[in-house]
C-alpha cells in the first residue's frame, strides 16, 4: 500500500494594531458581533497541490480544475469558537501557489476582529455552507450534518471543489479550526498598525485544506485480465453504488489500529449501524423502461462522491461505497454477444435448451412422475416468466402466453432484460433463472480504503475518505457477475444493511491506488 498525501495549504497571519474607528470585513451584509476597538490584520497564502511540473514519487497533485480556486472564504472565531464574521477574500488577499506555476497575488494584510482566536478557511463553499456560517453561529452548528448533492461541492464541470480544513492527523483532538497567530499592538515590539501589518504577513498561522470529496477511477491491468480457459471477458462501463447524501463540513478524525501509516479515517453522519436506512444512500436503479442509470460511463472517466465511511460493526454491502462494472461475458465455446441462461448452477447455452428441461419437467408432472429438483425447476421458470412479462409490459412489448412459448428475440427486446430475472425478494424469491443478455453482466466492487487493515471487518477498512483517490485496476475474472445491478439492499426491509463486506464473495482482482489526493493500491478478484 502507497501512501502520499497531497495538501492545498492555507497561511494566515494575524496581527493586531492600535485603535480604530473601523474594524469591519466585508461580510456580505451579516451582522456583526461587538468587538473590542482594536484592529486586527490578516494575510494568506494559499499553496495548491502541483497540477504540472516535477513531483515526488507517488503524489499527485490533482488536476488543474481539481486545485480550481475560485472563492477563498474565511472564517473567523473566538476562543469559545463561535464565529466573529466571515470574508471572501479578493485576489490580492492571498497569495495562491499552484501547480508549480509561480506565485500570483500579493498576500495584502486585511482587518479581522480583534477577539480573533482561530481560523477557518474554506475554498469554493458550497451555497449551503455559506448559509450555516455565519456571524454569531457556534462552529457546532455550522459544522452539522447537511445533504450535499456532489455538483453543489464539485461545481456542474467538476472544476469548483469544495476544500475546508484538513485537521491534524497526529493531534485528531485538536479538530478543525487552526489557532490563529494573533500579533498585538505593545507600543515597543509592535509599535503601530503599519509594524502589525509587516508582523502579519512575516508569521501566517498554516492552514490545510482538504477536498470535501474523494476521487475513483477505474480501469483493467494493461497487461490483460486474467480468465479461465476458453472464457472471454470484455468490461464496458461503469459507475459507483451506495453513495452518501449528506456530509459534515469538517469530519473527525480517527487513526484505525494497523493502518498505513498517516492515513486517516473520518466520521461522517451516517458512520454508525444503529440507525441505518435506505434513504441516507443513492443506490444505482433501472428505470421502468430498463433505461439504464446515467451514472453509467466509459472507464476513461473517474468519478467524484462525498466521503462515506462507516464504524467497524457497519461495514456492510447496503453501506459501503462500491464501483460496479459492467462486461459481456461469454463461456468456453459460447458465442460472443449472444444471450445465455443459468439455472441453480447450471448453465444453459440456449434458451431452447432450458426449454427442453422444462418440457420434460412439466411432462413428468403430468404424469405423477416428477421429482423435486423438476418441480422446483418449474416453478422457478414460471417466476421468471412472470418478471419478464411484467417487463415486456412496462416497455409496450409483447411476449409468448408462458415460459415454454416465449422466444429469445422477445427477451432480447426488453431493455436491459437480464435486470428484470433478478429473484423478487418482495415475493419472497431468493433463487431463479440468470438472463445474461447478450452476455451482459455486473461486477460489484467494494472500495477498500486501507489494504494495510487485513482484519475481519476491522475499522478504516473499507469506506471512501475525502481527498484520496482511489485507483481500481481490475487484474482477473473468476465467474461471470451478476445478470443484474448488485442491489445491495434488502427491499424488504430498508433498515437492514445486509451482509457485511467481508462475508462478501469477491469476483474481479482489483489494484487500488489512492491518491490524497492521497495514493493507495489494492487487489481484488472478481
Amino acid at each position: 500500500m502507497k501512501l502520499d498525501k497531497s495538501f492545498l495549504t492555507l497561511f494566515v497571519g494575524l496581527a493586531m494594531a492600535a485603535c480604530s474607528n473601523d474594524e469591519e470585513m466585508a461580510t456580505g451584509g451579516q451582522d456583526l458581533l461587538p468587538i473590542d476597538g482594536r484592529e486586527a490584520y490578516m494575510s494568506v497564502v494559499v499553496d495548491m497541490p502541483k497540477s504540472t511540473g516535477t513531483r515526488a514519487p507517488g503524489e499527485n497533485h490533482g488536476t488543474a480544475d481539481e486545485q480550481n480556486v475560485n472563492e477563498v472564504l474565511l472564517a473567523l472565531f473566538d476562543a469559545s469558537d463561535v464565529c466573529l464574521e466571515t470574508k471572501t477574500l479578493a485576489s490580492a488577499e492571498y497569495i495562491l501557489n499552484a501547480g508549480g506555476n509561480p506565485a500570483a497575488g500579493t498576500g495584502n494584510a486585511f482587518k479581522v476582529p480583534s477577539t480573533t482566536a482561530k481560523v477557518l478557511a474554506v475554498v469554493n463553499p458550497s451555497d449551503k455552507f455559506k448559509a450555516a456560517c455565519v456571524a454569531s453561529a457556534s462552529w457546532s452548528v455550522i459544522n452539522g450534518a447537511v445533504e450535499q448533492a456532489l455538483e453543489e461541492v464539485i461545481g456542474a464541470a467538476k472544476n469548483n471543489f469544495m476544500m475546508i480544513n484538513a485537521g491534524d492527523n497526529a493531534n485528531p483532538a485538536n479538530g478543525a479550526l487552526v489557532t490563529a497567530n494573533v500579533k498585538v499592538v505593545d507600543g515597543t515590539l509592535i509599535a503601530d498598525a503599519t509594524a502589525a501589518i509587516a508582523a502579519a504577513e512575516a508569521d501566517r498561522s498554516l492552514i490545510h485544506v482538504d477536498r470535501v470529496v474523494a476521487k475513483v477511477s477505474l480501469g483493467i491491468n494493461p497487461g490483460g485480465v486474467t480468465v479461465p480457459a476458453g472464457v472471454t471477458c470484455t468490461f464496458g462501463n461503469w459507475a459507483l453504488n451506495v453513495t452518501n447524501k449528506s456530509m459534515f463540513p469538517y469530519a473527525e478524525i480517527v487513526m484505525p489500529a494497523g493502518g498505513s501509516a498517516g492515513a486517516d479515517y473520518r466520521i461522517d453522519p451516517n458512520y454508525e449501524l444503529a440507525g441505518f436506512n435506505v434513504s441516507q444512500f443513492n443506490y444505482l436503479t433501472v428505470a421502468a423502461d430498463g433505461t439504464l442509470p446515467a451514472d453509467f460511463s466509459a472507464m476513461t472517466e473517474s468519478k467524484y462522491c462525498l466521503e462515506n465511511t462507516m464504524a467497524a460493526d457497519a461495514q456492510t454491502q447496503a453501506q459501503t461505497t462500491a464501483a460496479v462494472a459492467s462486461a459481456v461475458y461469454t463461456p468456453n465455446s459460447f458465442t460472443v454477444g449472444k444471450s445465455w441462461f443459468r439455472l441453480l448452477g447450471v448453465t444453459y447455452q440456449t434458451l431452447a435448451d432450458l426449454q427442453t428441461v422444462y418440457n420434460i419437467a412439466k411432462d413428468a408432472t403430468t404424469a405423477g412422475t416428477a421429482n423435486a429438483a423438476q418441480t422446483q425447476l418449474i416453478t422457478l421458470c414460471d417466476q421468471f416468466y412472470a418478471r419478464m412479462s411484467a417487463a415486456a409490459i412496462k416497455q409496450s412489448k409483447t411476449v409468448g402466453a408462458d415460459f415454454a412459448a416465449i422466444t429469445l428475440a422477445e427477451l432480447d427486446a426488453i431493455a436491459n432484460g437480464g435486470e428484470y430475472s433478478k429473484p423478487d425478494a418482495n415475493a419472497g424469491e431468493t433463487v431463479g433463472v440468470e438472463y445474461f443478455q447478450k452476455g451482459v453482466c455486473y461486477y460489484n466492487i467494494l472500495i477498500r480504503h486501507d489494504d494495510a487493515i487485513t482484519a475481519t471487518m476491522a475499522l478504516g477498512k473499507y469506506g471512501v475518505v475525502r481527498n484520496n483517490w482511489y485507483t481500481l485496476t481490475i487484474n482477473s475474472v473468476k465467474q461471470p457477475g451478476t445478470p443484474w445491478i448488485p442491489d445491495t439492499t434488502d427491499p424488504t426491509d430498508p433498515e437492514k444493511t445486509g451482509e457485511n463486506d467481508d462475508d462478501a464473495e469477491a469476483y474481479l482482482s482489483v489494484s487500488i491506488t489512492i491518491n490524497p489526493w492521497t495514493t493507495w493500491s489494492q487487489g481484488v478478484d472478481l
